[in-house]
């Protein structure tokens, strides 16, 4: 016979915040859509992984079932590289003959959910979020819009600048750009 198995995570992301030497306990759902119960095992991939305990690890998901999982992350006290961090939780299925002892030949599926976190820049440190620049015709006006965050651990409470606009590399406009 042939077997169809899928399982699912939920969440499928978390964002946790980020602090130096701090423990985090999260959960997970393993989820079974299929009609017949399924082997699955947890892992931990990314360069935190060794700060990463999941329990259980390996266990069988009834049909049309979930089974929870906890996870604990042990940030560390030494600074880590500012900026976006993903810590990755898998579960790898085994075929359905695994968990009833048969024997055959099987397909094995993998799903990764995410577990994001910033690390913020030293100082102030400034990224453009959006900039949206609508089609126009000459002479209309044109609405621009800038957004941009703080990616620091400063607070910025000014921001100057200029937009630039050019044509084949030649500046034809210089746009003031300041906040008050």
């Amino acid at each position: 016979p042939i077997a169809v198995s899928a399982v699912g995570l939920s969440p499928s992301d978390q964002i946790i915040d980020y602090k130096p030497g701090a423990s985090y306990d999260l959960g997970i759902e393993v989820i079974n859509i299929n009609f017949d119960p399924v082997g699955a095992t947890l892992f931990v991939d990314g360069s935190m992984k060794e700060n990463v305990v999941i329990t259980p690890r390996n266990f069988v998901v009834p049909a049309r079932s979930s089974v929870h999982a906890d996870i604990r992350i042990e940030m560390p006290k030494t600074p880590l590289t500012p900026g976006w961090h993903i810590i990755y939780v898998a579960a790898t299925e085994g075929s359905p003959d695994l968990v009833t002892g048969g024997t055959g030949i099987g397909t094995v599926v993998t799903v990764k959910a995410a577990i994001y976190f910033f690390i913020p820049y030293p100082g102030k440190y400034a990224e453009i979020s959006s900039f949206i620049v609508p089609d126009t015709n000459l002479g209309d006006n044109l609405d621009i819009e800038l957004k941009i965050k703080n990616a620091g651990k400063d607070a910025i409470n000014l921001l100057d600048g200029y937009i630039e606009l050019s044509v084949e590399d030649k500046v034809v406009k210089s746009i003031p750009v300041f906040t008050t």
